[in-house]
This record gives structure tokens, sequence and C-alpha cells, in this order.
């Protein structure tokens, strides 16, 4: 049975216990932007009747979404895109956790997008099952409410095919980045008895989880073996799911298209500080704790290294050798990197990566990388030739890849 979890609280439990009251009112006030952007959507939506009228004329797309930002948001909105421009209607079916509503967008070519908004799954079923519903392609469905009940709905749509795309390993686990209740990544352990007894301590869930792991994982595997088409952008995400489900369906794995297709820059030679460059948004998953953890290396042992995040990071940890730029705009990652004499680059994340469009553009701008073994990260340096894993997760064990790495690149000693 899935339960009520408050997956906002808990992210700011962590956040104040991690960063204190800054990074906890950080996190708060994005999460108040949020509601708010959500609240005024559905302000100008319509409410959702059995007599609606979308205007979806002709063979229809179903797209199921959250409504989060990220690497799955900008796949989203390219294949929209594309939709759109062979004339294909699309209705966007969305969750908004915050507000316990369900929206549904129409969109047309060269139209404007109609929304509606309701709280029943009853009337939306009612509502799906009078559109020519041609093909059904699953986004994301982390977060939804009565998830069994929609993952039924979607199985019955008389649509010509049902596909899905695997952004991250939701239909694994409801943590789906794989990260256990200690936040580590917990390598998918064989006993289901271990997995039922992390979903009930866990901090990372979403809402409206189930703590019975083998159910859990039979509603998925009945919904994936359903589905027409199964993608994913990364080999390594085959191999996790071929750990879980052996009798599963076969995936197609397709790598996603670059964001942004940066070239090469040409990098400084390392002043008397090296710097190390970490991008993103850098939450617990994403290794704050790691970034962390090397700063106070760095500084116990007086090397001549200093780490930039070209982000955010969710810590609230201060160090002479560590600085935090904050967000910033996609199309200024080059300058910022050339600007601050960015040496070597970590992705510093202990949860496996279904893509990582981070270490994508970082290689593309031939920058040398150290990332851990593990998911499309380590896949990804493994195959490059200015790349290097580090042994385990650790920080020690990035700081010798990075000294390494360091070394190689002008003979150069950092202590």
């Amino acid at each position: 049975m899935l339960k009520k979890t408050s997956s906002i609280a808990a992210k700011l439990y962590i956040s104040f216990q991690t960063g204190g009251p800054r990074l906890f009112c950080r996190r708060l006030e994005s999460y108040i932007e949020k509601f708010q952007r959500q609240r005024i959507l559905l302000k100008s939506a319509a409410i959702l009747s059995a007599e609606s009228a979308l205007d979806l004329d002709g063979p229809t797309v179903l797209i199921t979404d959250h409504d989060n930002e990220g690497g799955s948001h900008f796949f989203r909105l390219a294949r929209e895109k594309q939709w759109l421009a062979n004339g294909v209607n699309l209705l966007l079916w969305q969750y908004l956790p915050g507000h316990n509503r369900y929206l549904l967008t129409a969109k047309r070519a060269a139209k404007k997008d109609t929304v509606f908004q309701t709280a029943s799954l009853r009337l939306i079923k009612a509502v799906l099952n009078r559109i020519a519903i041609s093909d059904f392609f699953c986004n994301h469905l982390v977060g939804w409410p009565d998830l069994y009940d929609t993952m039924d709905i979607i199985k019955r749509l008389p649509a010509e095919q049902h596909s899905i795309w695997l952004h991250d390993f939701f239909t694994l686990c409801p943590s789906y980045n794989l990260i256990n209740n200690e936040g580590l990544f917990c390598s998918l352990p064989s006993d289901p008895g271990l997995c039922n007894a992390c979903l009930k301590s866990s901090s990372y869930l979403p809402d409206f989880t189930d703590t019975d792991i083998l159910l859990w994982r039979k509603k998925w595997l009945d919904f994936l073996l359903d589905m027409d088409v199964v993608m994913a952008p990364d080999e390594s995400v085959r191999d996790l799911f071929a750990k879980v489900y052996p009798q599963g369906p076969p995936i197609t794995v397709e790598p996603l298209s670059p964001i942004t297709s940066w070239t090469p820059l040409d990098l400084p030679v390392p002043d008397e500080v090296a710097v190390i460059g970490v991008v993103g948004r850098i939450s617990r998953p994403k290794g704050a704790q790691i970034v962390e953890d090397l700063a106070q290396l760095i500084d116990k042992e007086r090397l001549k290294l200093k780490i930039l995040v070209i982000g955010e990071l969710d810590s609230g940890f201060k160090s002479k050798s560590l600085k935090v730029l904050g967000a910033y705009r996609h199309e200024e990652l080059p300058d910022l990197i050339l600007r601050h004499k960015v040496n070597v680059a970590l992705v510093p994340s202990v949860c496996p990566e279904t893509f990582c469009y981070v270490a994508q553009e970082l290689t593309a701008m031939d920058i040398p990388l150290v990332c851990f073994d593990i998911g499309a990260q380590g896949r990804r340096v493994r195959q490059y030739g200015k790349g290097a894993v580090a042994g385990t997760i650790s920080a020690r064990s990035c700081l010798e890849a990075i000294i390494s790495m360091l070394k190689k690149m002008d003979r150069r000693n950092v202590k």
C-alpha cells in the first residue's frame, strides 16, 4: 500500500542538519517560489469536467511527467518540440504534489495551450477515454498519488504504442537515485528485507511511496512488460535493471542529445594553486558531503588546491579552500570555467547517474574529469582520454585521483 510521506519536510530537515539555518532558508525559499509559480498556473487553469473541450482533433500523444526542472525536463521539451513541428497533438498529464491537483495541458501546433485542473483521478480516466490517444509516453511518474491505479489506467489505454524513458531508477525502488537511509548508493541488495527496512526509515523518498519492495517491483515489472518500447540513455542503466528484473523487457539504449554543443576549451596551465571545478546544484546524493570532506582534507594537509563550485552546494561548511559561486546561467558555463582558471573537474555524485549531462558537457569541453566508478558518469569517464575514476566512494580516493591527474598534466607537486 502506498503511504503518504512528506518529502519536502524531510529535505528541509536534511538541509538544516547539513547546512544550518542558511541552507534551510534557501531551500525553503525555493519551495515557496515553486509553490507560488504552480499556484499562478492553477489560477489560470480551467476546472476539468467530463464535458471539457480539449480541442484535440486527430491522433494525440499522451505524456506523463512531473513539474520539476532538470535533465528529464529538457528532454521532454525537446521531444514536444519535435512532435509539434510534425503537427502532432500533445496532452501533457502532470501532478502537482503541493496542491494535490492534476494538470492536463493540451498542446497543438500554432495554437495556445489549454490547461485544465482537477483532483479527481476518476475524472481524468473518463476524459482520457474519449480522446483519440495514438501513443503514450511516460517521462516521469515520481511523486504521484494513487500510483498503482494510474499505472492500470495507462496500461488500458488503446494507444498504438506505449513507451517509457528511464530517466532514473524509480521503477526499481521508491528511492529513485538508489540512495539508502544512510545517504549512500545501496548497490541494490538481493535481500528484500534490507530494502524494506531502508524504505521505512529513509529521508530520501518522494511523496506516496511503498515500503514493500517486492510489491513495488511486481507492479512496475507488470507495467514495464506492457510497454512496447523501454528506452534508457546509457548501458549502465540496462545493467542495473537486469540485476533486479532478469526477465524484464528489452531496453533500447539511446544517448541523450546535448543541451548545448560545447567546443573544447584552452585551459590555463595550473597556477601555484590548482582549481578543482564542481558543476551544478550539488545536493547530498550529488556529492555535497564528498565536497565538504575533500575541502577538509585540502585544509588539513595544506595542499595547493582550491575547490570551486559553479552552482549551489547543499552545505553550510566554510573553508578557505572552498568557494561556491551560486546559481548561474547555462550559457555562461565555459566563460566561468575559463575566468576562474579551472584545471580539473570533479563529478562527486555518490549515486549512479542514468546519463549525467554535466559529465557530457565537461568532456565535450575537453576538461580533465574525475568521478566515482558508478553509473553513467563512471562509464563515460572510463572511456574518456582525460578521465580518471576514484577507486572508492570517498573524498580521499577523489583527492588521490585528482592529484594523479594534475601530475600527468604538468608534473607538478600540489603538496
